[in-house]
């Protein structure tokens, strides 16, 4: 892959794409409500061609992706790409240094290695067996906090959920 195939998608990114936290919630009778978090990547734009490249290059590095279309009951089709854990694992540490939005990226990598931890400790996906304890709950609306001061906005059920609204068994 070249150097400027992957400096044109940081671009697109920058421009277009937003970097989150979601949040998920199941609720069991076993286990009451649980909360997982998914790091995810969404590129949005009216251009079809700007989406299929951004595809092709995301492919040629090997990153898991998923690419769809919005239409909208007003205004122009829109395309987007969806990145979730596995591709963001392998796609930030490639473009970190070349993101004007390196620090959300930094959050990103952060909640994925809290994910991975979270894996080890058999709280597989925050849907397992184990509560996430309250602490990294914690942790987790920091990070979200976070990323809504660096680009003031966040999905609304991230805005209306914080991690006390959770309690760990």
């Amino acid at each position: 892959m070249e150097n400027s195939e992957v400096g044109w998608l940081a671009g697109i990114i920058d421009g277009e794409g937003c970097l989150c936290l979601r949040i998920l919630l199941r609720k069991t009778r076993a286990h009451g409500v649980r909360p997982r978090f998914q790091p995810q990547l969404t590129v949005v734009n009216t251009d079809e061609e700007i989406i299929r490249r951004a595809s092709r290059v995301l492919a040629s590095l090997g990153v898991k992706h998923r690419v769809f279309e919005r239409n909208k009951k007003h205004g122009k089709k829109q395309f987007c790409i969806d990145v979730y854990s596995s591709g963001l694992r392998l796609l930030l540490p490639q473009i970190s240094g070349l993101l004007c939005k390196n620090r959300e990226a930094e959050i990103l990598m952060r909640a994925l290695q809290m994910g991975e931890e979270n894996r080890t400790a058999k709280h597989a996906g925050s849907w397992g067996s184990q509560p996430i304890p309250n602490e990294r709950l914690v942790e987790y609306d920091s990070l979200r906090s976070q990323l809504v001061g660096l680009h003031g906005r966040q999905a609304k059920s991230l805005i209306k959920h914080s991690a006390v609204t959770f309690k760990a068994d």
